[in-house]
């Protein structure tokens, strides 16, 4: 009865197996999450198609699934999350407004197809792609990792970029050059920043400054900042809470020597209006990233920074800091 319900307009299958009976018809589904659901190709299918509606669809850790297929409906929201055997999906982008991905870097070229008609398309308003484990280094990954995010370049507006290391390597190699945004408005990335490498510190601020070159209408900005502890696993952060502590404490030193500031996006100094900066610790490699987004940009009208934990006195210190560099004086600063 549950796969014919003709009044069911939200469906979730969660932790189970299901083989499908013979015909499936769920007309008014509009929402369906699958979630750790262990089942052929073939039964996902056709749960799919029987719902012409469709306008979310989310597949999580459905670690089985390997292909499947949206062209019956027009999706309005895509979520694929930790589901590392799904090697093809192909949707009706039509309507699609919100995609979100989480998962190793996929086969930018074969992974997502978007069919539909490019024309009628009202641009992607929000797109989140969150790379999972180690650092995308190989110029083979980076490859279908711009490939990828280029399948959202032409209409994205929100863009948020998670990977191990703050930019996703977009740094690594001149040839795999980071895709261009040029309706972005909103630009969120987070990662790690590394601060007692100092090559490496340098080379992520020239990878944000690659990338800000790539988003000319960007209007706000976001840094979230990993903390070293971030990459380990719960049940290891479990085991060693006072390592986890210790990378959630600020860092600063006012001691410590700055990098050299990147050449200015064209961004910085004409369209971004807001910065907001995550878990900010204080760091030497944190403080050159924040002094060069704040000096480069005169148009900057709000600022937010939510900090570590830390002594009254130490965060007091980060606060004049930040407020220094501001070059719009009547900016509004929030500190959280």
């Amino acid at each position: 009865m549950l796969f014919s319900c003709a009044a069911l307009r939200s469906l979730t299958l969660a932790c189970c197996r299901f083989a499908l009976p013979a015909t499936v018809s769920l007309p008014s589904v509009e929402t369906l999450l699958l979630s750790h659901v262990n089942g052929p190709d073939s039964d996902v299918q056709r749960l799919v198609s029987g719902c012409p509606r469709l306008a979310d669809l989310s597949i999580v850790a459905c670690r089985a699934l390997t292909a499947v297929t949206v062209l019956g409906a027009r999706l309005r929201r895509l979520a694929i999350l930790c589901s590392d055997s799904l090697a093809a999906v192909a949707v009706d982008a039509s309507e699609l407004r919100h995609f979100e991905y989480s998962g190793f870097v996929p086969d930018g070229r074969n992974f997502l197809t978007l069919h539909g008609d490019a024309q009628r398309r009202r641009g992607m308003a929000y797109c989140k792609v969150n790379i999972c484990g180690a650092e995308a280094t190989s110029e083979y990954k980076l490859t279908h990792l711009r490939q990828f995010l280029q399948l959202f370049a032409a209409d994205a507006e929100h863009l948020q970029l998670e990977s191990a290391r703050l930019g996703a390597g977009a740094d690594k190699d001149a040839s795999v050059s980071f895709p261009t945004f040029p309706n972005l408005r909103r630009l969120e990335l987070w990662g790690r920043l590394p601060d007692k490498d100092a090559a490496a510190a340098a080379a992520a601020l020239a990878t944000v400054n690659r990338i800000l070159t790539s988003t000319p209408e960007l209007e706000s900005l976001a840094l979230g900042f990993h903390s070293p502890a971030y990459s380990r696993s719960r049940r290891e952060s479990q085991d060693c809470p006072e390592e986890l502590l210790s990378g959630q404490q600020l860092r600063y030193n006012p001691h410590g020597r700055g990098l050299a500031a990147a050449p200015q996006a064209p961004c910085l100094r004409s369209t971004v209006r807001e910065l907001s900066l995550v878990h900010y610790q204080g760091g030497v490699a944190q403080r050159s990233l924040a002094r060069f987004v704040l000096r480069s940009a005169p148009a900057i009208a709000e600022v937010y920074c939510g900090c570590a934990e830390g002594d009254w006195s130490t965060l007091s210190q980060l606060k004049r800091e930040i407020i220094g560099w501001v070059m719009n004086k009547s900016a509004n600063t929030i500190f959280a």
